[in-house]
């Protein structure tokens, strides 16, 4: 899923490039969200089928579940 990203404004626009390229990182983003949102699912249901009480991998897929909204919530700026 990571690889790397080339990017480069592709359009003549009145947006500034900076911009541009943010926007062009959106669908990026929100992939890495998902990706974020199967690791943190993965890490709970390993933990509860252990029975296991808090530990430092349940705290990360908890950081990762309160992190994830904000990161596919990221909406395009306009003008």
């Amino acid at each position: 899923m990571f690889q790397k990203l080339k990017i480069q404004r592709s359009r003549e626009t009145k947006y500034p490039a900076e911009l541009v390229s943010m926007m062009e990182l959106l669908p990026t983003m929100h992939d890495v969200a998902d990706e974020l949102m199967t690791c943190s699912d993965a890490i709970s249901r390993r933990f509860q089928l252990k029975d296991e009480t808090t530990t430092a991998s349940e705290k990360l897929a908890l950081s990762i579940k309160l992190l994830t909204p904000k990161v596919a919530e990221h909406k395009e700026v306009t003008i």
